[in-house]
């Protein structure tokens, strides 16, 4: 039986699995290495291994490969080349959507992304950055953080002076009170 679409390095881990119920140990494992190339391979493979345990209905392989992929990945911003294979391959409700979404929100910043990662950023699924703005609002701050009310359109206008701002209609317009100022 041949799988044209199951690489080589997947399948073996899934082998590997099956006689040891137990995935191997690789040398980043071991070694914690800092060889991003090596680390973004890694995480790629065990994204690979988890989307062979969901299709070929393998739970116990599903699981240990997804546990490794968050292990390894830990407390850092996900790489947005995984980003765009996992929104692709994985369930809308796959725990490791949620903790790329988690991870990105609590760890990612302008500088640390380059050249590179600009480039590949333009190319992650819109879902992910919508639900990356919408987890940054939850943690930010905790929960809705305004009513309908509360939103301004006359913070955003542009105005000449102090007195125009006060009277602005939109501000007007949201039950405030110029006297108020």
């Amino acid at each position: 039986m041949t799988i044209d679409d199951v690489e080589v390095e997947v399948f073996g881990l899934f082998v590997h699995w099956l006689y040891a119920q137990d995935l191997p140990q690789t040398a980043i494992d071991m070694h914690h290495g800092e060889d991003i190339t090596a680390i973004k391979a890694l995480l790629l493979l065990w994204l690979k291994a988890v989307v062979f345990g969901d299709r070929f209905l393998a739970p116990g392989f599903k699981k240990a490969a997804h546990n490794r992929f968050i292990n390894h990945s830990g407390t850092r911003r996900p790489w947005y080349e995984l980003v765009t294979f996992a929104y692709k391959s994985l369930p809308n409700d796959s725990l490791i959507l949620e903790y790329m979404v988690d991870a990105h929100a609590c760890f990612w910043t302008v500088k640390s992304d380059g050249k590179k990662d600009v480039q590949e950023r333009s190319k992650v699924p819109r879902r992910f950055l919508v639900d990356v703005m919408a987890r940054q609002q939850v943690l930010r701050y905790g929960t809705e953080p305004w009513e309908e009310g509360d939103f301004s359109l006359c913070a955003h206008h542009l105005h000449d002076s102090e007195m125009e701002r006060k009277s602005c209609p939109t501000r007007i317009g949201q039950g405030y009170d110029p006297t108020d100022d």
